[in-house]
């Protein structure tokens, strides 16, 4: 859920700093919800000093996306994703690394060290094929951690989850829901695509129903598609083709049994490389109707403008009855730097047996907007949105046990933040920790941060905070934002945004678990 930053110390313009933020935040919101929709969200344990260092231990599957500066090859955007094994005493001791740019992925071996923090703050350093990397991260439980990049030569955001060891031994089958959000190389406009369906994978053929916005316009298609069995890391092949005659391919890694990540490999005829990644989940609870969505639900969500990519951030929480009506809800954004603040949300919903929903919401501030819903199961869903904002990609998320309170967040969290802002150089991202006392103060502990190449280790001083009964959160840190954001998914979890001028900043908060 976090964004990776990096440290090059030549100059760069505004303009190649705003190109690399489109390419290095596209997929960000796929990453964000990812970690919560995966279950980040967890009781906590009692932590104590010195308890994280063994926590990172195992197989992990890992996605960051970013772009590097000042190397003698390799410089631009990228994608990467694939596996490092930790052994739970400072070493890497093997993985494989998915490189995506240019016309074809690149595969290397991944070894390398690292080295944990009582907090669970962390430093990573990879040797990935000929090149050395350096990653911040914070451990949110030995299961999942978040990633900023930090080096002078490149600048991103990531990732990692603990691998289920029998689990990326068997061929994905069943019904699932995915998401993906790319950046289309290949399509005449050059456009960022996002797209959200489900799919039946049996013995490796797929079928399904895709809802996709590319150039702006909202389609609905038939998809087939095929993958292959994964290799020992839990690592395969993935293609969809749809019946407008789009297609796309992918590597696919496994989580779990009810969880993959994607990295786009497409081949284009132009030589250019399209940028994407997506997650599918086991969908379960079919068949389906109006009455599965009876809870509030939080959601986030980021997209584009007619103009810009990363132009729009939206986070909420929206109240449906179980009989196709939105009878509350209320709406924070902010679209090309602008802001738009708790906004109030109805509407109605109709949802098929499938799974798929359309939302009508209506906002004073915005007007009517569109939503594709696709559920995959009780507490989490899937969707796009229209609207006079322009197109934006996310997830909903159950809230659980609200009405909610400042005794609602109470204990560290890891959090992360990222995009760019309205300082110079633009570019930032954060991940570290923070805690919040129960009552009304939260002091960031420990935090890296990467503001388009310089690079700091630092903590923030304390500041309040103030959680309404809908689980909207609002707070004013020293140094960092005059006005965050959030919207509480759990005690144990919430998204966040910053609504300062001229900035588009997005992340969420998990609190930390020994487990």
């Amino acid at each position: 859920m976090e964004r990776i930053s990096n440290r090059y110390k030549i100059r760069r313009s505004h303009k190649r700093n705003l190109a690399s933020a489109k390419f290095t935040t596209l997929w960000l919101a796929t990453l964000v919800a990812l970690c919560f929709s995966a279950g980040c969200s967890s009781s906590s344990s009692s932590l104590k000093g010195g308890q994280f260092d063994a926590l990172l231990n195992g197989s992990y599957t890992y996605e960051i996306s970013g772009s590097a500066f000042g190397l003698s090859s390799g410089n631009g955007a990228y994608e990467r994703a694939g596996t490092f094994v930790a052994d739970g005493q400072g070493h890497i001791t093997g993985g494989s690394d998915d490189l995506v740019q240019g016309a074809q992925p690149v595969t290397n071996p991944v070894t390398g060290s690292y080295a944990v923090a009582n907090d669970g703050t962390g430093s990573m350093f990879l040797t990935i094929g000929s090149t050395q990397w350096q990653w911040a991260f914070t451990l949110t439980s030995s299961s999942k951690l978040t990633l900023v990049e930090f080096d002078s030569f490149a600048t991103g955001t990531g990732g990692a989850f603990l691998q289920d060891a029998a689990a990326i031994k068997a061929s994905p089958q069943g019904s699932f829901v995915f998401r993906i959000q790319s950046f289309q190389a290949n399509n005449a406009a050059q456009s960022a695509v996002s797209s959200v369906g489900g799919v039946n994978i049996s013995s490796g053929n797929i079928s399904g129903q895709e809802d996709v916005v590319r150039d702006g316009t909202l389609g609905s298609f038939n998809l087939t598609g095929s993958l292959t069995t994964p290799d020992t890391t839990g690592k395969g092949s993935f293609s969809l083709t749809d019946s407008g005659g789009f297609a796309s391919t992918f590597f696919y890694y496994i989580i779990d049994s009810n969880t993959l990540n994607l990295l786009e490999t497409d081949s284009t005829s132009t030589g250019q490389v399209n940028f994407g990644t997506g997650r599918l989940r086991t969908q379960t609870g079919m068949p389906f109707s109006n009455s599965i969505l009876n809870q509030p639900l939080a959601f986030f969500s980021t997209g584009n403008t007619q103009t810009s990519v990363f132009a729009a951030v939206s986070i909420g929480v929206l109240a449906p009855d179980g009989n196709g009506k939105i009878t509350a809800g209320s709406y924070d954004s902010v679209v090309a730097g602008v802001a738009i603040s708790a906004s109030d949300l109805t509407g109605t919903y109709s949802m098929g047996s499938n799974g798929r929903a359309t939302m009508a919401l209506n906002s004073q501030a915005t007007g009517s907007i569109t939503q594709v819903v696709w559920v995959v199961d009780s507490s989490l869903a899937f969707y796009l949105s229209t609207g006079p904002s322009g197109t934006q990609e996310g997830t909903l998320n159950q809230q659980q046990t609200p009405p909610f309170s400042n005794g609602s967040l109470n204990g560290q969290f890891a959090f992360s933040m990222y995009g760019y802002d309205n300082r110079n150089p633009p570019l930032i991202d954060r991940v570290g920790v923070g805690s919040f006392d129960g009552t009304k103060n939260l002091i960031l502990t420990n935090y890296f941060v990467n503001r388009d190449g310089s690079r700091n280790q630092t903590s923030a001083t304390t500041s309040t905070y103030t959680v309404s009964p809908n689980g909207r959160v609002t707070t004013s840190i020293a140094g960092i934002s005059n006005n965050i954001v959030m919207y509480v998914i759990s005690d144990t979890a919430a998204y966040l945004i910053s609504e300062d001028p001229n900035t588009q900043v997005a992340g969420g908060i998990t609190q930390q678990t020994l487990q």
